[in-house]
């Protein structure tokens, strides 16, 4: 590296949703468990947003409450990276790929959080903050195998139905849909 060459740092964020709408309370009282929301985690870097839901996608930051209709609850930053671009899309493509689609989608073992914290890792090497990972544990123990199978189905169903709704053509020119 030439000693005045500079690298390009891009700043990293959790951007954390939480997608309930109060229906965490409900499934307090039902499983006696104390979750504070059911969380949703993106990834914002390089001015966009990446995130899994049936699908690993990315959108302009700028467009991302069009996107998915949601603004985040709160964001977290990560730290820097010095990773270009395409050096994390080709990530994405060659290991995140085969691990997060809909046929591997698991409400509690690989969903959109895993993806985010998988990411953290990559660009930052440090998870996301415990309480977001630890939701979907908490629910998991507070079940018998019957809910988890079943609540695996509905939000697989509800994960696919939400992916063609949101496929908005509107924002093509802003997104990047991985393959």
């Amino acid at each position: 590296m030439v000693e005045n060459e500079s690298v390009e740092k891009n700043k990293v964020e959790a951007r954390i949703y939480e997608i309930s709408n109060g229906m965490h309370k409900l499934i307090n009282k039902l499983l006696g468990t104390e979750i504070n929301g059911i969380l949703h985690v993106g990834i914002g870097v390089y001015g966009c947003e990446y995130w899994f839901s049936n699908r690993i996608e990315m959108v302009d930051l700028n467009y991302i409450e069009k996107a998915i209709g949601l603004v985040p609850k709160t964001v977290i930053c990560l730290g820097e990276t010095e990773l270009s671009k395409e050096e994390f899309e080709r990530f994405i493509e060659s290991d995140l790929l085969p691990k997060f689609n809909i046929e591997k989608y698991d409400m509690f073992f690989n969903n959109c959080n895993h993806f985010a914290d998988d990411v953290s890792k990559y660009l930052v090497e440090k998870p996301l903050p415990k309480y977001v990972m630890d939701i979907s544990n908490e629910v998991y123990n507070a079940m018998d195998k019957t809910g988890v199978d079943f609540s695996n189905k509905i939000a697989r169903y509800v994960m696919i139905s939400w992916g063609r709704f949101n496929r908005k053509a509107s924002l093509d020119k802003h997104r990047k849909i991985f393959n």
